[in-house]
């Protein structure tokens, strides 16, 4: 049985589905499968979408953080956001979310209070990950040519439709170079091994038609401003 092109798109490739199935496929049946199951009306149907929006404290601090650097960059071209602006858009966007925080934070959703040192924690943590970006780690780019930030795109290999979302593409010394953001702790990932890192290669090879040898992926974690770099051959 050949799967048609709806669903095909349905099940589209990424890195985050891949580590969901590999971490918990009951997770993946639910998040990606079980939505599409029911009447339109079915509340059990609407509970997972509401449930899909939800992520732990962790990971709402990983993507406001995220947020917080691509504003930044994006506001480059118009002089860019002060240091002390990057932390206030953090803050107040962590705000925002608390205050709607049964609806989107999973261990409240739970039964599990943030009381005011775990939040005290957060603010701390992203807050020094954003000054480490603005102090030590973007001036390392400023020579670099800007070619995309924050993409979201996809591409197809042999028949499978892929999605993929670049923190930062630059050009820098004859090498175009992928850049990818980490707001946790180093050590869990070989760089060398990154998956994540393999596709967007694999993205500029076919969709940019560059050379592997020409291409450099890089994970940069912005608690310690340490960088780790990889490179694949053809």
């Amino acid at each position: 049985m050949v799967m048609n092109s709806y669903w095909r798109q349905k099940f589209a490739w990424s890195n985050m589905r891949h580590d969901m199935w590999n971490e918990c496929r009951k997770q993946y049946y639910f998040h990606y499968i079980k939505i599409y199951d029911g009447l339109p009306n079915d509340k059990n149907k609407q509970i997972l979408w509401d449930l899909r929006k939800m992520q732990r404290l962790v990971f709402l601090k990983g993507r406001l953080i995220h947020h917080a650097i691509k504003e930044h960059i994006s506001s480059i071209s118009k002089g860019g956001m002060k240091e002390d602006d990057v932390v206030e858009f953090f803050l107040k966007s962590l705000n925002s979310n608390m205050e709607a925080r049964e609806k989107n934070i999973t261990e409240i959703y739970n039964g599990f209070p943030i009381g005011e040192k775990d939040l005290k924690a957060v603010e701390e943590d992203g807050t020094k990950q954003l000054k480490n970006f603005c102090n030590t780690i973007w001036p390392d780019y400023k020579d670099a040519k800007y070619l995309g930030h924050e993409q979201l795109t996809n591409f197809s290999v042999d028949g499978i439709n892929i999605w993929i979302a670049i923190d930062l593409l630059t050009e820098k010394d004859g090498f175009h170079v992928i850049t990818d953001w980490k707001t946790g702790t180093e050590g869990y990932i070989d760089v060398s091994d990154s998956n994540q890192l393999g596709t967007y290669i694999l993205w500029a090879n076919r969709m940019m038609n560059i050379i592997p040898e020409k291409i450099r992926g890089e994970i940069v974690y912005l608690r310690s401003a340490k960088k780790e770099t990889t490179q694949r051959t053809g």
